[in-house]
């Protein structure tokens, strides 16, 4: 009998399995039930490790496991040496388990591919639809969301992330995968219902009426990225592209509270009719000049992975902005508020105040690298000269989408949002290193 922790015919193997697929689910649950998914693959990859299996003994892999952890060590000593040590271990000590959960993922696909990407496709999709239905009842039901432009206080869709404004971040960060996903099975010849692809447009329209702009963003750019980057299903795009400047232009044309938020309420704030531009509200930029306070004190290493909230308030890196719309009293009162937050809403400013130009670089260089290999897509589309499969493209644009820098973001090392960044890595992975042993 074969005892192979990956032999189908074994409950563990079965397991394994499910554990990853039900990721994506789980993430709508809250950070608790998906980050004990990721714990919990960290931990069965131990036994793997020893086991020596071949493809966790790739060199490729090998190389980009000694860069993780060398990221890794430099997030513990940046702890180690700032001023809430202990603070920031918690949150720099265990990122290894994103590490290891991106091994786990590659280790996976390299036993069950068919069956891992069936799954999570199946898990996407229902996840997609349920969270479409219940948001359908709060649309409709809930209260009268589509002409109630006068409650500009609370215009946003959240379906069941409820007092938590994520669905449009959900939405656009699992959308590339799950279209990643599709290409994945097709190229290797394993069957799929094309027609759950359809769920795409009930995607867009939650991205939309969520009014998170920045997800509103993201999603444009990923538009316009498939576009011009796909080969394959060139009808199919093109016809999803006429369909979705038809719907667009129907959720422009009404006056949604949801285009209140996303284009009226951006147009003011950044202040195109008051001639004076601003590309970020006051918030946003008071937040950014006190994290920029922090590293130009903290260069090389930062202040410590997390501890933004904890140096704001010091009187050293301090930053106060006084609030648009405040009454004539108010500002005879030189009524100001302080700039102090949890992050500083932009990933790259955050690496920079808590891990300094070291930190930074290396999530920079990770960019690039994905920005290079796009543009390199391109220029082969351009010269109709054969580049990497397209569920390839799809997970780089995944990476590209999550590290965009010129956004607000949440807080890099939060739980919920690096599952999105880690995910496209093990298939991303798995991609090269096969592709490498080809040669």
């Amino acid at each position: 009998m074969n005892y192979s922790i990956f032999n189908f015919q074994n409950s563990s193997q079965i397991f394994f399995v499910y554990l990853l697929s039900g990721l994506p689910f789980f993430l709508i649950t809250g950070p608790f039930l998906s980050d004990l998914i990721i714990v919990s693959s960290a931990l069965c990859l131990v036994p793997i490790f020893f086991k020596k299996e071949k493809v966790l003994s790739n060199s490729f892999l090998k190389k980009i496991f000694y860069i993780s952890l060398l990221f890794w060590l430099l997030l513990i000593i940046s702890s180690l040496i700032s001023n809430y040590s202990f603070y920031s271990l918690k949150s720099s000590f265990f990122y290894i388990r994103f590490i290891f959960f991106t091994l786990f993922v590659v280790y996976v696909l390299s036993k069950s591919a068919d069956k891992l990407t069936k799954y999570l496709f199946e898990v996407i999709f229902f996840s997609f639809l349920i969270l479409f239905i219940y948001g359908l009842y709060e649309f409709i039901g809930k209260y009268n969301y589509f002409f109630d432009i006068e409650n500009f206080e609370n215009p946003r869709l959240s379906s069941l992330f409820f007092d938590e404004k994520v669905l449009g971040s959900y939405c656009v960060r699992i959308l590339p995968i799950f279209l990643a996903i599709y290409l994945f099975r097709d190229h290797k010849g394993y069957k799929t219902n094309p027609l759950k692809l359809l769920i795409f447009f009930p995607a867009v329209i939650m991205i939309f009426f969520s009014a998170e702009r920045t997800s509103f963003g993201l999603l444009i750019i990923f538009i316009v990225l498939i576009f011009f980057l796909l080969s394959s299903y060139r009808k199919i795009i093109n016809i999803l592209m006429l369909s979705l400047i038809i719907l667009f232009t129907i959720f422009l044309t009404f006056e949604t509270g949801a285009k209140k938020r996303l284009i009226d309420e951006t147009i003011r704030q950044i202040g195109v009719n008051s001639g004076k531009i601003n590309y970020f509200s006051i918030q946003h930029e008071s937040h950014y000049r006190s994290a920029l306070k922090m590293f130009k004190k903290n260069k090389f290493l930062g202040v410590g992975p997390k501890n933004f909230r904890k140096e704001c308030n010091n009187e050293v890196y301090k930053v106060e902005y006084q609030r648009k719309n405040i009454s004539e009293e108010e500002k005879k009162l030189d009524v100001y508020e302080s700039a102090c937050t949890t992050h500083p809403h932009n990933t790259y400013i955050q690496l920079l105040a808590e891990t300094g130009i070291i930190g930074f670089s290396f999530v920079l260089l990770v960019f690039l690298s994905t920005f290079l290999y796009l543009f390199k897509v391109f220029l082969l589309r351009c010269l109709k000269k054969t580049h990497s499969p397209d569920y390839v493209t799809l997970f780089m644009i995944s990476v590209f989408l999550n590290l965009w820098p010129i956004a607000p973001s949440g807080n890099f090392f939060n739980n919920w949002i690096s599952i999105f960044y880690f995910l496209p890595f093990g298939f991303i992975l798995d991609f090269f290193i096969k592709n490498k042993s080809k040669k």
